[in-house]
């Protein structure tokens, strides 16, 4: 294959049906080509109360944390 190319910077809008066309002919008589279609997704965001069990996680973990005594290891010997 003698042929090569590139392209960057394509615009992908979120939400909206992008198409990728590519149409190519070699030196000779070949040919290929195709469209490649998508429609990406909307950037993710958390919920309000997802946000408040992960906060409220994180504030029981640094609460239980922070009360556990450190308990000394006691050994006690019989004769």
């Amino acid at each position: 294959m003698n042929g090569r190319g590139g392209l960057s910077d394509i615009p992908i809008f979120s939400g909206n049906v992008n198409t990728l066309t590519v149409d190519y002919t070699a030196n000779t008589n070949a040919s290929y080509g195709g469209n490649l279609t998508f429609t990406p997704l909307a950037a993710a965001v958390p919920e309000p109360a997802t946000w408040l069990m992960m906060i409220l996680g994180f504030a029981a973990i640094g609460f239980s944390m922070r009360r556990r005594k450190d308990s000394a290891v006691r050994v006690n010997y019989a004769f």
